[in-house]
């Protein structure tokens, strides 16, 4: 005889028959709840209508408007998670919503950080909904809101393809014209902006000005100047722009007319943040050059370069510094950290900013490490007085590290070009074969009036070196006024670095001993110094001092903690000395923390070599 038997399949066909029997229990029992809820709500008794909202929720759960009420409530209280839940049961629990409950059930998702679910929601609204301008909008600010260009430009010409026929939002042409700027589609953003002049021409002014935003972002110099020059009524800041625009194309004699006739607000030439004005002259991509305009009188410019380390999104080399002289500054600037801009070539530069310096009396070009290298290397052609910190190209086939010259492609020349007119100031150590070599052989044939400044055993890192003796500043400062900077030997004592290169010279040449000692005195100053605890730590080695070695290597890790090289250090030290135990240990932290890095494995691999023949 057949026998019926339940399967999973039945079960959950019951089980959403019931929950289907239950929604519809509690959208039919807990209406009262609603209509009473609603009116309290309507009298402004916020406190009773939530009470006894709750108290329904709590009976007929499952009641769509019940939950649409408590999620707006508590969207109103800021409690958007709370929120969020309610929302969650309304769109489980009814199919039948309005473009108003997918705008707010998709706000609260934002406002918890949730976003990509948040743009599912307004997603699927706007497939039920597709011609809703409210969520299409809203589509769009997310995108905005989240730097995905690309997308806010599909939402935002799907809101003016549907406004045909009405006046679209003058807010909306901004967002498009802009979002197109981003995806570098100038001619369309021009031309969204063009469009908007024909329904808000009480806009126009705002509207022009950006349109010369737009010509200035495609270093259009001519079209900028044209469009700023039709203004009737041009304010401060058009003129200073205007002003700024002239001094670009090169025309210093227009540029000056227009600056003399300024009258600048006193309140707002004091204020340190608002002295200067920037137009972004150059940009490929990768390399940018600024042009700071300040609000004085001034015969001076300096062109700064980039250090290694450096990105332009942060301020340029000696911005703050240079910001407080009489100057105006032009600034060469990277996108990335730990690259040698060989994007940069000699004729676009020269192209750009000789134009730019005309009619300043004095051009001025200051540098660090890879920016001193690019201030000889480019700011040299036009002539300017030079203050070089250490050049450096780390990677010059000749000149530079051998282990970073395989990394990269060198594409600027070789050599630099020569100039017999100017004497840069090279301010270096001589004890630092690396800089030395190149500064002998690969910088002084080429500016044979090269004033050298000869610092010993400040290492490559000068610049830092000399601020902790106190003197950067006035180094620089004596260089602005055309001297030639004085280096105060006997103030050498003040700066770490001093005596921790002092310290490693002493170690090259077996002085075991003194090398200890002298980066003592470093430690002393900068117990921190990295550079200074791996030098201690191969001096003990040296002096066959290992137990201390190893103590010395476990207390600076819990004083530098993220230093992979420190590990390696005590890893090492530990294999030495026979002690396996804590060098397994610290070998399997090191990969916990760092990963698998090549020379850990190594060391992994050595040790179990150990292991196995003991």
């Amino acid at each position: 005889m057949y026998m019926w038997k339940p399967n999973s399949s039945h079960f959950n066909y019951l089980k959403s028959f019931l929950k289907k029997i239950l929604i519809l229990r509690d959208n039919l029992l807990g209406v009262m709840y609603v209509y009473q809820g609603k009116k309290l709500l309507g009298l402004n008794e916020i406190g009773r209508a939530n009470t006894l909202l709750k108290r329904g929720i709590s009976r007929f759960p499952y009641n769509y408007k019940l939950n649409i009420e408590l999620a707006l409530l508590e969207m109103d209280n800021k409690n958007y998670e709370q929120a969020v839940k309610h929302w969650k049961t309304v769109f489980r629990t009814n199919k039948r919503l309005k473009p108003f409950n997918y705008l707010k059930y998709s706000e609260a998702l934002q406002k918890i950080n949730q976003i990509n679910k948040s743009i599912e929601v307004l997603i699927k609204g706007k497939s039920k909904f597709p011609g809703n301008k409210a969520i299409i909008c809203k589509l769009a600010n997310v995108a905005i809101e989240t730097n995905k260009w690309e997308k806010a430009v599909i939402y935002l010409e799907e809101y003016f393809k549907i406004s045909k026929g009405t006046i679209p939002n003058y807010n909306k042409y901004l967002a498009l014209s802009n979002a197109y700027k981003k995806i570098d589609m100038y001619n369309e953003a021009e031309k969204v902006l063009i469009e908007s002049l024909e329904s808000h021409s009480n806009k126009s002014e705002n509207t022009y000005k950006l349109l010369v935003d737009i010509a200035i972002e495609r270093k259009n110099w001519t079209l900028a100047i044209d469009k700023l020059e039709s203004f009737s009524n041009k304010t401060l800041e058009d003129q200073i722009k205007l002003a700024m625009l002239y001094q670009i194309i090169g025309n210093r004699q227009k540029s000056n007319e227009i600056y003399q006739h300024i009258n600048f607000d006193e309140n707002l030439t004091k204020k340190a943040d608002n002295k200067y004005r920037k137009i972004v002259v150059f940009d490929n991509g990768e390399s940018r050059i600024e042009f700071y305009k300040g609000l004085q009188e001034t015969d001076s410019v300096i062109i700064t370069f980039d250090s290694i380390n450096m990105e332009w999104q942060d301020p340029s080399f000696a911005f703050k510094l240079l910001t407080k002289q009489k100057l105006d500054i032009v600034a060469v600037r990277k996108r990335k950290k730990r690259t040698y801009q060989q994007d940069l070539h000699q004729q676009d530069f020269k192209k750009v900013v000789s134009p730019l310096i005309v009619g300043y009396k004095d051009k001025m070009a200051y540098g660090f490490s890879l920016g001193a290298y690019n201030a000889l290397y480019h700011a040299s052609l036009i002539n300017c007085r030079i203050l070089a910190f250490s050049p450096r190209l780390s990677i010059h086939p000749d000149y530079g590290r051998t282990k970073v010259i395989p990394k990269f492609s060198m594409e600027h020349n070789k050599n630099h070009s020569y100039n017999k007119d100017i004497s840069p100031i090279i301010v270096y150590d001589p004890k630092n074969e690396l800089d030395n070599t190149y500064i002998n052989r690969g910088i002084i044939p080429y500016f044979p009036k090269s004033v050298l400044i000869k610092v010993p055993y400040g290492g490559h890192g000068i610049a830092p070196h000399l601020l902790k003796m106190g003197v950067l500043k006035n180094f620089v400062l004596s260089f602005i006024m055309g001297e030639v900077p004085n280096y105060d030997r006997k103030l050498k004592g003040k700066s770490n670095i001093y005596f921790r290169n002092l310290g490693n010279q002493c170690l090259k040449h077996n002085k075991f001993t003194w090398a200890l000692n002298l980066v003592e005195k470093s430690l002393e100053m900068l117990p921190s110094d990295i550079n200074a605890i791996k030098l201690k730590i191969k001096a003990l080695k040296k002096l066959n001092r290992m137990e201390e070695a190893r103590e010395f290597a476990i207390e600076s890790i819990e004083l530098v903690p993220n230093s992979l090289d420190l590990r390696l250090y005590l890893i090492d030290i530990c294999i030495e000395l026979y002690d396996l135990k804590r060098a397994q240990r610290e070998i399997e932290y090191t990969i916990k923390r760092f990963g698998n890095k090549k020379n850990v494995l190594r060391r992994n691999n050595k040790l179990r070599e150990i292991i196995a023949s003991t």
